[in-house]
């Protein structure tokens, strides 16, 4: 009898040398981390489901096990065992508060469950990887980059050509100028959401710039004078003196001006931009046709427009006679 108690002893110690951790009261235990802090789990029932109930562990939806629950306890051993409740915490976001009720202990475990997602150069304080106590505010700043599409304009250049043709002080655009569009590539910095540092790392062209170009005038203006021609009251004294194509109307185009004077020899149209309504005027020849003399801009025409010019005769023949030519028209003080 003492040889067969002697080797239930031994048998019993065998036992002992393959159980993960023995009380006092012969049963197995394990140590697993729970909210962050270190607890003895008895290992009853056949998972770790069962040990977690049989405990007082709570391990309702929203709490982190791992290993999963249904893992037999036979299985856990030099396994780490890890439970995190559903917990108010306090984030701070690039300077924004974001209050929470999520499982995890560590920096990372917390945010991820969050919804936060974080890039290795982020910035997590007090810990990424530490044990994040009750109370504790988790601050995060980020650090991205970004790349974007930013659009700018080109200006177009003014290239000017002489023209002696035309008045010192006249210009005339022949090629109108077309600003320039440039797609750049931009690489954005940005560290707790505000921008840092902008680099231009790649420019494409969407549209080409165009020049203006425009011609300036050389040739020399008549000098004002006073002309005492026939017809001009003496003295009268002429602001600026205008080389203009003039063609002719008679009675048959209507008996009133736009002014809405009578149309009448001495009232001629103009376009109101070069001359405007009311303005006195003395018209001289340029060929050595008779001179039309004194004159007043009364009236517009539809084909009358820049330096153009239409004079009233009182019949059809006489303004057939003119028909189309340049004349040279003074226009006189008020």
């Amino acid at each position: 009898m003492k040889f067969h108690k002697k080797l239930n002893i031994l048998a019993l110690t065998g036992v002992l040398a393959t159980a993960p951790f023995l009380t006092a009261f012969g049963q197995a235990t394990i140590p697993i981390q729970v909210n962050g802090q270190s607890v003895d789990l008895k290992l009853a029932g056949n998972t770790l489901g069962d040990a977690l109930k049989a405990q007082g562990i709570q391990t309702d939806k929203g709490t982190w096990v791992e290993p999963k629950k249904d893992t037999p306890l036979d299985q856990l051993k030099d396994q780490e065992v890890v439970v995190s409740q559903k917990r108010d915490r306090v984030l701070i976001i690039d300077g924004k508060l974001k209050r929470v009720q999520v499982a995890g202990d560590t920096g990372l475990g917390i945010l991820s469950a969050a919804g936060v997602k974080l890039e290795d150069q982020d910035q997590v304080l007090p810990s990424r990887d530490g044990i994040i106590p009750q109370g504790t505010v988790i601050q995060v700043t980020t650090n991205r980059k970004t790349q974007e599409n930013h659009d700018r304009e080109i200006p177009f250049d003014t290239e000017t050509v002489e023209n002696k043709d035309l008045y010192k002080g006249d210009k005339k655009i022949v090629q109108k100028g077309v600003t320039g569009l440039v797609t750049d590539q931009v690489e954005v910095t940005k560290i707790g959401g505000q921008v840092v540092q902008s680099i231009v790392v790649a420019s494409q062209v969407k549209r080409e710039m165009v020049p203006e170009i425009v011609q300036v005038g050389t040739k020399e203006r008549p000098k004002e004078t006073t002309y005492t021609g026939k017809g001009l009251p003496e003295g009268a004294q002429i602001v600026k003196t205008i080389v203009m194509k003039a063609t002719a109307y008679d009675p048959s185009a209507g008996s009133m001006t736009a002014s809405g004077t009578r149309a009448r020899v001495g009232a001629v149209a103009v376009d109101p931009r070069v001359i405007p309504l009311g303005t006195k005027l003395y018209i001289e020849s340029a060929d050595g046709f008779k001179s039309y003399g004194y004159a007043v801009a009364e009236d517009t025409g539809g084909a009358i427009k820049g330096n153009r010019i239409d004079l009233f005769y009182g019949s059809n023949a006489e303004a057939n006679r003119f028909g189309r030519r340049n004349v040279v028209v003074h226009v006189l003080a008020k």
